[in-house]
């Protein structure tokens, strides 16, 4: 185990992290009709508590990037860990669209935070050159699946028993203080080896400094509508089941547990399509695997729209190893400058959440549910020509570790 995890505490709580960060999200989906209906919002208005956190999400990343260089990963934790915690707190005592909003603003803040440290902390703690960097990176983000669908089982169970969606998210501070009391019992560790901290700050010449970050934001645009596609589905379903099933011999309890339990086959096929990515050894390099994972997922993406809702459950399996894969991707083909492509990815993919959550909203008052989740196979389709034009543009070019090398063109990655 040392030696697939030199830093073993280090992976334990970034995979407890993301199990913190999964469960705070993704309640949200499964209750978003029951906000809109006892705060009595329309879909435009109701969209913003997605469209805030995700805005500050980027600020959140922002913000830990600073706190991160500085002061290191666990005292990075703590911050995020506070802010989640008081974010759900807010969300909990929320009785109007004000106090839901500035819960929001908080809640995205850790977020951000939380998202950029739970993969620093899992790549920086096995090492780049890990060979077992690709399923630990995957087992990290099956931690994000299994919280993703105990969520709306969390919800269906807890509404049986009475509690409403101002409970639930009370409960669930829980999880994150539980986390920060951890934290408090760990030492600072440099997790970055002496040689691997010498060559990340090697100066680059302008010029391929300059094509290094065009190539990161390219490769950053890819991650970035992938998880436009996942977080519309993840985010709308349940409000997609309700309007599209809805009649008069239908109560709201029935529907509420019918779309919860979509949403949880959603994660759980993400969940499982993680996981057999973690332990099985699989042969196919990381460009190939994200491509098929993107091409998989838009066909069944349309098959959920088109026929069956079981085809968003079914997409959610081909989604599973995309993001993980995407993290190993990086690492491979940037090295030690995989820190910034990472950072490029999720500060973009924050920024582009605030934009989906609102578009989605208006299309969704104006043209109903059904136009808006359609975006979701768009997004799909933009990831997979971007990845495409990454591919053909940076065919032949290899970030050497000596800087020296670096912008040298070398075998095709």
């Amino acid at each position: 185990m040392k030696q697939i995890c030199p830093q073993i505490n280090f992976i334990i709580v970034g995979y407890l992290s993301l199990l913190v960060l999964g469960l705070s999200d993704n309640l949200r989906g499964p209750l978003f009709p029951e906000i809109l209906r006892d705060l009595n919002l329309s879909d435009t208005s109701g969209s913003l508590f997605f469209v805030v956190s995700a805005l500050f999400s980027t600020v959140g990343s922002i913000f830990i990037r600073f706190i991160y260089d500085r002061f290191g990963a666990t005292i990075s934790l703590r911050p995020a860990l506070i802010m989640i915690f008081l974010g759900l707190i807010g969300t909990g005592v929320s009785r109007s669209l004000s106090v839901l909003l500035v819960s929001s603003v908080v809640l995205g803040i850790g977020f951000g935070s939380l998202g950029f440290l739970e993969n620093i902390l899992v790549t920086k703690g096995a090492g780049s050159k890990n060979p077992y960097l690709r399923q630990l990176l995957s087992g990290l983000h099956s931690m994000y699946g299994l919280s993703s669908f105990l969520a709306p089982a969390i919800v269906t169970i807890l509404h049986r028993h009475g509690f409403n969606w101002n409970h639930i998210f009370l409960l669930a501070a829980i999880a994150p203080l539980l986390l920060l009391f951890y934290t408090l019992t760990m030492k600072e560790v440099n997790v970055v080896s002496v040689n691997e901290k010498a060559q990340s700050k090697l100066p680059i010449p302008s010029v391929e400094a300059k094509g290094l970050q065009i190539h990161q934001i390219l490769f950053a645009l890819v991650v970035t509508f992938y998880v436009l596609g996942e977080v519309l589905i993840s985010s709308r379903l349940a409000l997609y089941i309700q309007r599209t099933t809805a009649g008069p011999l239908v109560s709201a309890s029935s529907l509420l547990e019918y779309s919860s339990q979509m949403v949880m086959y959603f994660f759980i096929a993400l969940f499982l399509g993680r996981l057999l990515f973690t332990f099985m050894p699989w042969k196919f390099s990381n460009l190939r695997l994200m491509q098929l994972s993107l091409g998989l997922s838009l066909i069944s993406t349309i098959i959920g729209i088109m026929f069956s809702p079981y085809g968003f459950a079914i997409s959610g399996f081909w989604m599973g190893p995309f993001f993980p894969t995407s993290i190993a991707y990086a690492v491979e083909i940037f090295k030690t400058k995989s820190d910034s492509a990472i950072w490029w990815a999720l500060t973009l993919f924050s920024f582009g959440l605030v934009v989906m959550h609102f578009i989605v909203g208006v299309v969704s008052d104006h043209f109903g549910i059904s136009v808006a989740l359609s975006l979701a196979p768009a997004f799909l389709v933009l990831a997979i020509i971007l990845l495409m034009i990454e591919r053909w543009r940076y065919r032949n070019v290899n970030y050497c570790e000596n800087h020296e090398n670096h912008g040298n063109h070398g075998n095709q990655i």
